[in-house]
């Protein structure tokens, strides 16, 4: 049978997921990633650790959209 859901969303409920207030205001940056995915995520923190300043915006949940339920998560 072919999950649809991501194994790790059924197992860390929405309930314990962090939750953060939606961002307003005005910043300066060298970066902005948009989309908090796998991949967003992770260039965000490479960027970071090259010491470049970043901001990773997220609609949604952190690590909760398409990649989260992608073949490539096997």
């Amino acid at each position: 049978m072919i999950r649809y859901s991501p194994y790790w969303l059924d197992t860390f409920p929405k309930s314990k997921r962090p939750t953060y207030p939606r961002w307003r205001g005005n910043a300066e940056t060298k970066v902005v990633v948009i989309g908090g995915g796998l991949t967003g995520c992770a260039c965000a923190y490479s960027i970071a650790g090259a010491g470049i300043p970043v901001i990773l915006l997220e609609a949604e949940r952190v690590g909760a959209g398409g990649t989260a339920a992608s073949a490539g998560l096997v």
